[in-house]
């Protein structure tokens, strides 16, 4: 088994490279939500992109989530090495990659557009997402690459993944699901109370144009 990971990976124990990582799946789909509102403002038109952003900012929540809470219980259980070998700008990088970014498309959903149109097709984009991921993980990633290693597997990116079987594995991902569709309820509520925010004082202010034009 060592033998072959070794000969497909060329020993180099990075396949997959950056598409490893859950976080750049995200951060993918950040670019296109990004590249989409450029697009509409260069072209002075509508790109209708609701049924990404839900999606988007669902994917986010879990990002932040799932990073933040894995440092506060043991940084270690992500990759030991990448953490000890990191620069200052790896950490800043790091911090925008598991923040930064999230707070600008977080903006840019509840201010600029209206996501959750459609809330099946939205869910379903999440589900794909979902599935495509640990898919990716358990088929390809980890039969490419020999390390990091853990008491159980190899080649999995996370290091707590090599210690964990594969009905571990599958508790975690039942979990990750958990955490992706809690998420997703959150956004929608956001999103519904700022429509009713928007509403209401979209409301007030025509009451009082009426209440000015009475005068």
């Amino acid at each position: 088994m060592g033998i072959g990971r070794e000969a497909i990976s060329g020993g180099e124990n990075d396949w997959g490279g950056g598409i490893k990582y859950l976080t750049n799946w995200v951060l993918t789909l950040n670019l296109i939500v990004a590249t989409t509102a450029i697009a509409t403002q260069l072209l002075k038109r509508n790109i209708n992109s609701n049924t990404i952003i839900a999606s988007t900012m669902t994917m986010n929540l879990v990002i932040v989530a799932l990073f933040w809470g894995i440092i506060l219980i043991d940084q270690n259980l992500l990759n030991k090495e990448r953490l000890i070998n990191q620069t200052f700008f790896d950490w800043l990088w790091g911090f925008y990659l598991h923040v930064g970014m999230s707070v600008f498309l977080f903006w840019e959903g509840i201010v600029y557009n209206k996501p959750f149109v459609s809330v099946a097709k939205s869910y379903y984009l999440i589900l794909c997402l979902f599935f495509g991921y640990i898919l990716w993980l358990e088929l390809v990633i980890s039969e490419n690459n020999i390390a990091p290693c853990g008491s159980i597997s190899c080649g999995f990116p996370y290091q707590f993944l090599n210690d964990l079987d594969g009905m571990g594995r599958s508790y975690f991902y039942f979990g990750v699901w958990v955490l992706g569709t809690t998420s997703f309820l959150i956004c929608f509520l956001v999103i519904k109370l700022r429509n009713h925010f928007f509403r209401k004082y979209s409301n007030l202010s025509k009451l009082q144009q009426c209440r000015s034009l009475d005068v």
